[in-house]
């Protein structure tokens, strides 16, 4: 069977690449699709060397921002027979695909629970064999507790695995729903998860937990800028992601963390 895994890429090179490495390797191959919409880093020169099929697209300006949009580009130009939803900075296991095949039931979506990386987890990643197992990443330091972007800890992501970060269907099934993320005829433009949940409860065909989780890299500094000079992180106008990071990092007495914050900012 044919797999195709679209990815809409921003400004992740550096998380990419990690990504592109695991997706080259799997049990089951799958042709991989970039949409980059303006970015500026070597996403361009990792896709190429993966092998991965890429455009850097011009979103129009009547589109929301999201990956939505790169992914309706690789729908539309995918030869599969399923098709997967992921994000540049997303680490899977090397059976992912496999499992995910196997796991599929008709017009019900698969869908992986996401564990998320936080900043000191993200610096310390090149320090152990990931490349081997990637639960060796539940091993470090304050994994567990580090709560991610939506809300809850990665202990309690066993219960929260509908989120589009790894998720697939048969092409015939998105089509089923009538609609993919982004499209611009689709009056659940606005959605992600939310456009799709709502229905599978409503037609009792709800999201199945796929039996492996995958890992989310830690980018919330490229996404909003990390400021330029420590005292400005402890500034209560500043955004809430900020503060998140701030709270993260003050709850871990490592002088590397710091050191590492200000080389990315």
């Amino acid at each position: 069977m044919k797999v195709a895994v679209l990815i809409s890429n921003y400004n992740r090179g550096d998380l990419l690449e990690r990504s592109l490495w695991l997706l080259g390797r799997q049990t089951h191959y799958c042709q991989v699709y970039i949409a980059d919409c303006g970015s500026e880093d070597n996403w361009e020169e990792i896709a190429k060397e993966y092998g991965a099929i890429y455009e850097q697209i011009k979103k129009p300006e009547d589109q929301r921002s999201g990956p939505y949009f790169g992914w309706l580009w690789g729908y539309q130009r995918a030869e599969a027979d399923f098709i997967i939803l992921s994000h540049p900075e997303v680490m899977v296991p090397i059976n992912a695909v496999e499992l995910m095949l196997k796991e599929y039931q008709e017009v019900r979506r698969v869908a992986a629970q996401p564990f998320c990386l936080g900043p000191y987890q993200q610096i310390k990643i090149d320090m152990v064999d990931w490349q081997d197992s990637l639960n060796n990443l539940r091993e470090l330091p304050g994994f567990w507790n580090y709560q991610n972007y939506w809300g809850f800890t990665n202990a309690e992501a066993e219960h929260h695995y509908e989120q589009f970060i790894f998720t697939g269907m048969m092409r015939e099934d998105w089509d089923y729903y009538g609609f993919l993320p982004g499209h611009p005829e689709s009056e659940y433009f606005m959605g992600y998860e939310d456009w799709l949940a709502p229905i599978e409860r409503a037609t009792n065909k709800m999201c199945v937990r796929a039996s492996f989780p995958v890992y989310h890299q830690f980018h919330s500094w490229d996404r909003i800028g990390m400021p330029s000079g420590l005292d400005e992180l402890v500034n209560k106008e500043q955004s809430v992601r900020i503060k998140r990071i701030q709270d993260d990092a003050m709850s871990i007495e490592d002088k590397e963390l710091w050191d590492y914050l200000q080389k990315r900012s």
